[in-house]
């Protein structure tokens, strides 16, 4: 990844209530960060998916933004998508972004929220060459905590 992108972190979730510790992520040499991160809930509402969890963040997806479009008549303007296909939000219009944020947060106002255990968080960082690593190692302010293992 480090070869054709200019992605130099990679961060990955181990999710407890599935039983995972991070097996991979582990072998992989990420750094652990701890397990007390992601959503605290998750939310249903009958008006997707027949009432299945979905989180807050997935409102925001380009995909919600054509779906909630569709359904209220607002054209989805060619500049409003860059060219790798997600919405640009500078060039939504205030009026529509305001009434699409709108209903965003009624959605949330009107689910149901069902609680769910936090995750835990690895991260990877990479330098294309021994010198970027060098640089980019130097600048982590995080101590990484000891790997969770299997009780």
């Amino acid at each position: 990844m480090v070869k054709i992108t200019p992605k130099r972190a990679f961060v990955a979730y181990a999710d407890s209530s599935a039983n995972e510790i991070g097996t991979i992520y582990q072998a992989c040499n990420f750094d652990y960060l701890g397990c007390n991160f992601g959503t605290k809930n998750m939310l249903t509402h009958p008006k997707f998916k027949k009432g299945a969890p979905f989180s807050k963040q997935s409102l925001y997806r380009t995909s919600t933004l054509k779906k909630w479009a569709k359904e209220n008549n607002v054209k989805i303007e060619p500049s409003w998508i860059k060219e790798n296909g997600f919405k640009d939000l500078s060039k939504i219009p205030q009026d529509v972004n305001k009434a699409w944020k709108n209903w965003i947060n009624s959605i949330v106002k009107e689910s149901e929220k069902i609680q769910i255990s936090p995750k835990g968080k690895y991260i990877l960082v990479l330098g294309s060459n021994k010198k970027e690593s060098l640089k980019l190692n130097s600048l982590k302010n995080y101590t990484p905590l000891p790997y969770p293992k299997r009780s």
